[in-house]
């Protein structure tokens, strides 16, 4: 196989439409999710209004009016890291079977969140828990 019919099939790869539904998709959906859920509380934490400094967890003042600018960037950079790796595994996401045909039964989808939920929750536990590690946690 030769190097333009290799660059062809991959070429088609990307052209596929499931590849603008299934990883382009997800970003966006991840990005739109995020922004919409994210700006309220960030409004709020920014604005420190007098009525929510009761419910405030940290004692000290608040100091969100100089992080929003660093945190937007750092966001940016993790969405194009993400967005980065999607695309470049592609090849392999197209081969794990997703496909625009019908859904599976009900009680299939909701077993396959449930586990995720799972799943997530244990990984982020044990995540969590190694980074109070003192080869990770810096005092």
């Amino acid at each position: 196989m030769g190097y333009d019919a290799v660059v062809s099939t991959v070429a088609s790869w990307y052209a596929e439409p499931l590849f603008w539904w299934f990883p382009v998709g997800s970003l966006v959906v991840s990005v739109v999710a995020f922004v919409l859920y994210a700006t309220p509380l960030t409004w709020l934490a920014w604005a420190d209004p007098a009525w929510a400094r009761p419910y405030r967890l940290q004692h000290r003042p608040p100091r969100e009016q100089q992080l929003v600018g660093a945190s937007i960037g750092w966001w940016v950079v993790n969405n194009l890291c993400l967005a980065v790796v999607t695309v470049a595994a592609w090849p392999l996401l197209r081969r794990s079977g997703v496909h625009m045909g019908t859904l599976p039964s009900w009680w299939v989808v909701a077993g396959q969140v449930l586990g995720f939920v799972y799943l997530d929750d244990f990984l982020y536990y044990w995540f969590h828990r190694s980074m109070h590690g003192r080869w990770l946690y810096k005092r």
